[in-house]
């Protein structure tokens, strides 16, 4: 037999040039006789290899790349231009945020540069045509470093950003950006993002009288009923009597839509996509504690989209101009636990800024202005009506517009129910007293000094004020600062005017309840009820009558598990 030999020396196989990286490769080694005989064959289990052609080794840098609605770090270094490397991030035209990125080195090696491209190939080094004011990759800058995009069109579009090693090494980082124009064409969004008892009905196949209910009151239909009832229609399920009639919610009246998370989803943050949230101007965002009754393990949308690495369509509202109330005591906890500390969590939970816990890229951090520290407690201390909320301020907000209300319109107190301001509803028992008529809560307090100082006017120089209020305020021995904030409302220019409540809306006495709606609804919002509210107290309500308002279930109740 003729002895064979190689075709070209086994060096030449990685002549550069010849491989793109982010595609496919195929390596062959095929034999050649002395008489002119080949292989006759290329298989994969013989002599043929498939590899994925990267750009360096895998040895390059990790990517961290941060923005107010985004804040991820690549698990691993890699050149490919591929779906499963985009960081999907939704945002409106006109409102686009800075991105900031660094480069996190493997060890032995440094981070020595990094440049960004928007569109076209990441792997063309030649001249492109591109949406924004550039022909090609930037020049190589240094390895940490920023840009502020102009506002975008409506389109989707990915901004590339690569970074390099001292040994040469690159890894690239991929955004995408799908921009679309908020459409603010409706008044107020109430998203439900809680996780009541649901109804039971093991001993009525017939659905029309649910199991007792075994946890505090409300159950996720009775939340409903209180918030957004009509009034004067037979409550279903009701025991005490059987045929009382529903008093109309605390929005009965006002115009609005509600959208409940609690919908099974693999990914929870998709529950609220920003395409839904942007035709609102005003967004009523709904999260308890954890320990407040729920009795439901899946994620609340809030802590999904708050976790390291996925964009938060809140933020991106916030960052479009809508504004927000965010209540039910579990707004800090929801958005600030996937980055808690256990080691500081000393008399409850702590979300401190020193500890990196509270910082950039959460909302609470963000949009509310809460900035120092935030401590979950639960005491029997009824939240009291801060003498700091005094206002008098004028022209503030990002536009120059807004004015401050009549604080002394709010509840001087929110008092806890008692037999003699709420009698027990009709879904409940008597003798369930104890899960209707409680006497602590779960609340959110601002527990170190938090001070947001802003000019007042623009341009500079212009008088230094505060603009974050303190709306209610609470005192315990728990907390190194008492009284401290646990309701706030931040008017300054960095973002829309935005409402933090560290407290529920259903503790409190229904009157103290309505007079709270109606404060941020009406007099900080300029909504406008167009029927009566109920009564403070009282189980039957008016017949229905005709209401100019509109209300839409967004996630109709065949769709919740």
């Amino acid at each position: 037999m003729a002895r064979a030999r190689r075709r070209h020396d086994i060096a030449d196989a990685h002549v550069p040039g010849r491989l793109v990286p982010g595609r496919y490769g195929l390596f062959a080694v095929v034999a050649v006789d002395e008489a002119g005989a080949t292989t006759p064959y290329a298989l994969f289990d013989r002599n043929l290899l498939r590899f994925d052609v990267q750009y360096g080794s895998n040895h390059g840098p990790r990517i961290h790349v941060s923005s107010t609605l985004v804040d991820p770090t690549y698990a691993s270094p890699g050149y490919e231009n591929v779906p499963e490397r985009e960081i999907p991030v939704e945002l409106a035209s006109g409102n686009v945020p800075e991105f900031r990125w660094e480069g996190i080195a493997a060890p032995g090696r440094a981070v020595a540069s990094s440049r960004w491209k928007l569109d076209g190939d990441p792997f063309v080094e030649t001249p492109e045509v591109v949406a924004w004011g550039t022909t090609n990759w930037s020049p190589l800058g240094p390895p940490s470093d920023r840009i502020q995009p102009p506002a975008f069109l409506p389109g989707s579009y990915r901004l590339y950003i690569e970074i390099r090693d001292d040994v040469g090494d690159r890894s690239l980082g991929i955004v995408r950006l799908e921009v679309f124009e908020p459409g603010f064409t409706e008044e107020l969004l109430v998203v439900d993002d809680t996780r009541r008892e649901p109804d039971k009905f093991l001993n009525d196949p017939t659905r029309r009288m649910p199991d007792l209910y075994a946890q505090p009151w409300p159950s996720a239909a009775e939340l409903d009923t209180f918030l957004y009832a009509r009034g004067g229609f037979p409550w279903r399920g009701a025991r005490n009597p059987a045929d009382a009639l529903s008093v109309p919610g605390l929005l009965a009246g006002f115009s609005f839509d509600t959208l409940g998370t609690r919908r099974g989803l693999e990914d929870p943050a998709r529950a609220t996509p920003l395409a839904t949230l942007s035709r609102y101007r005003h967004l009523l965002w709904l999260v308890e504690p954890p320990a407040a009754g729920a009795v439901l393990t899946a994620s609340t949308a809030l802590r999904a989209m708050s976790a390291p690495g996925i964009a938060s369509t809140l933020a991106a509202y916030v960052q479009a101009g809508g504004r927000v109330w965010l209540v039910g005591g579990g707004g800090a906890y929801e958005s600030l636990i996937n980055w808690n500390l256990s080691d500081n969590d000393v008399s409850g939970t702590v979300f401190a800024h020193a500890a990196g816990e509270l910082g950039p890229g959460r909302p609470v951090f963000d949009h509310a202005h809460l900035r120092s520290e935030i401590r979950v407690v639960r005491t029997g201390v009824e939240p009291r009506r801060s003498p700091a909320a005094v206002g008098g301020w004028s022209g503030h907000g990002p536009g120059g517009d807004l004015s401050a209300p009549d604080y002394a319109r709010l509840p001087a107190t929110l008092r806890f129910r008692t037999p003699a301001t709420d009698p027990i509803p009709p879904t409940r028992l008597a003798s369930q007293g104890s899960l209707f008529h409680v006497s602590s809560a779960t609340n959110e307090v601002v527990s170190l000094a938090n001070s947001i100082l802003e000019p007042e006017r623009d341009p500079p120089p212009a008088p230094v004020v505060s603009m974050l209020d303190t709306l209610y305020e609470l005192s315990s021995p728990m907390l190194p600062v008492s009284p401290a904030p646990l309701m706030s409302y931040y008017h300054g220019r960095e973002n829309s005017p935005f409402v933090f409540s560290g407290f529920d809306l259903w503790t409190w006495s229904r009157a103290d309840c309505q007079a709270l709606v109606d404060f941020v609804l009406g007099d900080l919002w300029g909504m406008t009820r167009t029927s009566p509210a109920a009564s403070a107290s009282g189980t039957t309500g008016p017949k229905p009558v005709a209401r100019a308002s509109r209300t839409r279930v967004l996630d109709p109740a065949a769709r919740r598990p």
